[in-house]
């Protein structure tokens, strides 16, 4: 049987390795948000077909903005 305290530290660790990777892909995910000189999470979006990064993986923003945009636009919270 295994050792409770054992069993207990490895899902700690885990847990903290997750977080950890968690925070590190929000970070990414803030960046690409931000377009040069303007500010983090804007509703620049220019509902273009994609952007991709140096390595030609497209871009976080430019995955989720243009559906949040829609939704913005259809409850009417902007115009």
């Amino acid at each position: 049987m295994i050792n409770p305290l054992i069993f207990l530290g490895i899902v700690v660790l885990v847990l903290i390795f997750a977080t950890i990777l968690f925070v590190m892909s929000l970070r990414d995910v803030v960046k690409q948000t931000r377009l040069e000189g303007k500010r983090y999470f804007g509703l620049n979006c220019d509902s273009c077909s994609g952007k991709q990064n140096s390595k030609g993986k497209p871009l976080i923003r430019c995955m989720i903005k243009p559906h949040i945009l829609k939704v913005i636009k259809k409850w009417g919270i902007a115009k």
